[in-house]
């Protein structure tokens, strides 16, 4: 079967995988494979960053230390995102995306986090759709399909289910959130695998 993923896409995620596990060695062998795949250093940087909601501070501080010592062992320039948007637009393009991404179901989410703490519910659309995932670095397909990659390795069923629907919502298809399983299948816990699968199965329904 034709891959229907670029081989930068599938180095990302693999990328996401390592920096969520917390394996420097397997970061390494990804970041290589994506500069190999005519990875821009930006794009490699902006996965590890979008980690950070998802595995934590941690993880993505380790993942850009990985990162920063192959540019100077490699001698290639650093890039960064000069994000100029207002804090109101951050607002307005994390909602947007949220609902792009959530689409019938975005306003059963809201009441949800509400009601868990309004708290995480701003932070969500400000921080996490608004600040991180709606900067124009990555294509809301490939940060969903790496999305995906990451909850699965860590074993996130319920967020993982949203995240799957999200992918398809955004443009990815069922063929292309089966690779990015298969991509990952290697790396990751068989349990957590076999259970990514059977969610995908059920959102074909």
């Amino acid at each position: 079967m034709n891959s229907k993923i670029s081989d930068e896409t599938h180095a990302l995620l693999r990328l996401s995988v390592a920096v969520a596990l917390y394996n420097p060695e397997e970061t390494r062998s990804a970041i290589d494979q994506a500069l190999s795949a005519g990875g821009s250093v930006l794009r490699i940087k902006e996965t590890i960053l979008q980690n950070y909601l998802f595995s934590g501070f941690p993880n993505a501080i380790e993942g850009l230390i990985v990162l920063n010592a192959m540019l100077e062992e490699k001698k290639l320039r650093d890039e960064n995102y000069d994000d100029l948007r207002s804090l109101d637009r951050i607002q307005e393009d994390g909602a947007d995306l949220c609902m792009h991404i959530y689409q019938k179901n975005f306003e059963k989410l809201m009441a949800n986090m509400k009601s868990l703490s309004p708290e995480i519910h701003q932070w969500m659309l400000y921080e996490g759709y608004g600040k991180i995932l709606s900067r124009p670095v990555l294509t809301a397909k490939v940060r969903e399909l790496c999305v995906v990659a990451t909850l699965t390795a860590l074993g996130r069923d319920r967020q993982l289910v949203s995240h799957i629907r999200g992918a398809r919502n955004v443009g990815a298809s069922v063929d292309e959130i089966s690779e990015t399983l298969d991509t990952i299948a290697d790396w990751v816990p068989p349990t957590h695998l076999a259970r990514a699968r059977k969610i995908l199965e059920d959102a074909k329904k």
